[in-house]
């Protein structure tokens, strides 16, 4: 069955490693098992990259929904699309690993050169999947 993705980037105002993004993850978790959405966070300093995979109406109204929340700013589309398969089936939200590869040297060892700031839709959805298989 077809999904709609996207892949998005923000900024986050919550504090690494505290109370506010420990309830970001557990009600994302939650929300998306409702909604039939998948996916793959990850925080890297004060950078939010996820990318969300189902339902087009609950995407857009999840999107929307993170838009507006005051835990992030900046928050930026990378990229959106339909594809076939869901990159991440039966994750309602996987986090990466805290010791995985920062973007940076993910980007390095990909030969992208891109930091995370200058990442497009295909570096970020390729570094996710990466990152997101050494934690499984």
């Amino acid at each position: 069955m077809a999904v709609t993705w996207l892949v998005y980037r923000s900024h986050a105002l919550v504090a690494e490693a505290s109370p506010a993004t420990a309830a970001i993850y557990l009600s994302a978790s939650e929300r998306n098992r409702v909604l039939g959405l998948t996916g793959c966070l990850h925080r890297e300093r004060d950078t939010f990259l996820q990318y969300l995979e189902g339902p087009a109406v609950a995407l857009r109204s999840t999107f929307a929904r993170i838009v507006a929340d005051r835990r992030h700013a900046e928050v930026t589309l990378l990229g959106e699309g339909r594809r076939q398969a869901r990159r991440f089936p039966g994750w309602w939200m996987a986090l990466t690993p805290p010791a995985g590869p920062a973007f940076a040297a993910w980007a390095t060892m990909a030969g992208v050169g891109a930091g995370l700031a200058g990442a497009d839709a295909a570096q970020a959805i390729a570094y996710l999947a990466c990152v997101s298989e050494a934690g499984e």
